[in-house]
């Protein structure tokens, strides 16, 4: 690979993968300077589909001594891991609160289930009447507060999972350019 021409060698690298070029980056300088090369990394980074300011941003980001188009496309796979994390992070708080809320909801009601169940049944003992519908109705109501509780703490726990599953992303897309 190394005996090949620079434009045989540039249609090569130019059909690897992200994770592939940054290893190639590692082999040798030939190959680095090959692989780091804008007629590289410039289709790259246009194939994201990013405007042109977006563009500029992320290459106005990059550090002083490293403008070129594997820093742009670096730059721009860590905005949008960054973005994804925020957005994920985000939907969990919400989620977060939503499970504390709906938690803190069921407990009340299951409270003022439990004092009305307990007058009832008091009255139910004295009076040995027809009301135990009443009660079967209330256990019900219990029941489906329950429910819902659970209904929430699962999607408490799915925002939880896709949290860490963005952070998860993020660091793939950052290990490559670790080297």
């Amino acid at each position: 690979m190394l005996d090949l021409p620079e434009e045989l060698l540039l249609a090569i690298l130019s059909c690897m993968d992200v994770q592939s070029l940054a290893r190639m980056c590692q082999t040798n300088r030939r190959i680095r300077r090959a692989a780091c090369s804008a007629a590289i990394w410039r289709p790259l980074v246009l194939s994201l589909g990013r405007s042109a300011a977006e563009v500029d941003a992320a290459r106005a980001a990059c550090p002083p001594l490293n403008k070129g188009w594997r820093a742009v496309y670096r730059e721009l796979s860590h905005r949008a891991a960054t973005s994804v994390v925020w957005r994920s992070t985000k939907a969990a708080e919400a989620a977060r609160r939503k499970y504390s809320d709906a938690t803190a909801e069921v407990r009340e009601e299951s409270a003022r289930f439990e004092r009305f169940l307990g007058a009832h049944s008091r009255m139910l003992r004295a009076q040995q009447g027809g009301e135990l519908e009443l009660l079967r109705e209330l256990r019900g109501l219990m029941t489906e507060a329950v429910s819902r509780q659970k209904e929430v703490e699962a999607d408490y726990r799915r925002a939880e999972a896709e949290l860490l599953r963005a952070r998860r992303e993020r660091d793939r897309f950052a290990r490559p350019f670790q080297a």
